[in-house]
């Protein structure tokens, strides 16, 4: 979910205006220093985990990609590595449920991204079988490595164009984009290595 649906940096940077009335880098790092603040560290990760995760919006365009894919009859999951505590908060914040067909959050499970298990339990909630899904991530060590163990097509979200690796079959830089290229080439498996 975070950088393939929604911009983290961007979040964190909405959450710090609204609490500290501008962006993050100076005047945080002053009232850390003049208040102490490194004392309560836990304390202050949970006031801006509470924060944060009110400040999560989708990225521009998810939501149409996301209504184009459902349209065109695939079943949509948001598989992610998070804590049980902030990731469901980021959801409703970002109103992506109503948009998907089931969620996996791995603080909710025992296991995560990339064992196979995480991605199987996904389709299970969608109702639906792995044979043609597609990945789409921004993590070539969870998502798209993940994908390749169990021969599923994978787009890797590669805004910053950097070399792929050899399980990934497309990039992408954004989600809108990834998704244009899923619906162009289809459900397909990937072939044995």
């Amino acid at each position: 979910m975070d950088d393939t649906l929604v911009d983290r940096a961007a979040t964190v940077h909405r959450w710090m205006e609204r609490r500290l009335g501008r962006g993050p880098h100076p005047r945080l790092a002053r009232l850390i220093r003049r208040l102490h603040l490194h004392r309560f560290g836990a304390r202050l990760i949970a006031l801006y985990e509470r924060g944060e995760v009110r400040s999560y919006v989708l990225e521009e365009g998810v939501e149409d990609a996301l209504v184009r894919v459902r349209r065109a009859g695939w079943s949509i999951v948001v598989i992610t590595n998070g804590n049980r505590r902030t990731q469901p908060a980021k959801l409703v914040s970002a109103r992506i449920e109503p948009l998907v067909d089931g969620v996996v959050i791995s603080g909710h499970e025992d296991f995560a991204k990339p064992d196979p298990r995480f991605f199987r339990l996904a389709a299970e909630r969608a109702g639906a079988s792995l044979d043609g899904a597609w990945v789409v991530g921004d993590d070539l060590r969870q998502e798209i490595a993940g994908a390749a163990k169990l021969r599923l097509r994978s787009v890797w979200l590669n805004p910053l164009g950097l070399p792929p690796s050899a399980d990934v079959d497309l990039q992408a830089a954004t989600f809108p984009e990834a998704v244009g290229l899923v619906l162009t080439a289809g459900p397909e498996r990937r072939p044995p290595r």
